[in-house]
């Protein structure tokens, strides 16, 4: 961005599409401005980096982490891959495999467990609105091409389908079952099962 973000604004999230609402100013300092933010409802706080002597060496340094599978803070959600909700208060949360037994950090609920797809050796949090992108595919710098997006399945309240957004023919194996092939713009019903997507193979756990 080339100016200051301003109450307001909609900001989109470059890795996983999502839309953050801006809201008001609480700080300042001399990296650059904190507003608050919600993100599917949920509230966030989003930091604006002034340009600068040092702000691309930081980037690189945050890139790094994440494409490690190791964001800088567990509340960090840029991208929102390892993000779910909180069925008790709503709240957004990151989910770390690694962590036995979470617990909400704003109303310390027990959280369960999200549907995750394994993918090039990252999770990807399959709760609704999430989007997997040409990045998570193709391992390039795209983030804003979407090969595939979790919806609510219009069959089954209560449920979800993943949606094939690509001009390519998934063929998918269910545990247990015959593979099955997802045809551009169908919807696969979340489940365990192995998922050859073309340039990457995945599995939703």
């Amino acid at each position: 961005m080339n100016g200051l973000i301003q109450p307001g604004d909609t900001l989109r999230m470059e890795r996983a599409g999502a839309l953050l609402a801006t809201g008001k100013r609480l700080g300042e300092g001399g990296q650059g401005v904190v507003h608050a933010a919600r993100l599917n409802g949920a509230p966030f706080a989003v930091k604006w980096f002034r340009p600068g002597p040092g702000s691309d060496e930081m980037r690189a340094s945050i890139t790094a982490l994440i494409e490690r599978g190791r964001p800088p803070h567990p509340a960090f959600v840029w991208p929102i891959d390892c993000v779910s909700g909180c069925p008790a208060c709503r709240a957004a949360v990151f989910f770390d495999p690694e962590q036995a037994g979470p617990c909400c950090w704003n109303c310390s609920a027990p959280l369960p467990v999200p549907v995750t797809l394994k993918l090039c050796g990252s999770l990807l949090v399959l709760s609704e609105d999430a989007v997997l992108t040409s990045h998570h595919l193709n391992r390039d710098r795209d983030y804003r091409t979407a090969c595939a997006v979790v919806e609510p399945d219009p069959r089954q309240p209560g449920r979800s389908v993943l949606r094939n957004l690509t001009d390519r023919t998934w063929t998918v194996l269910p545990d247990g079952e015959e593979p099955k092939r997802v045809a551009p713009d169908q919807r696969l019903g979340i489940r365990p099962m192995r998922i050859d997507f073309g340039p990457a193979r995945g599995q939703i756990l």
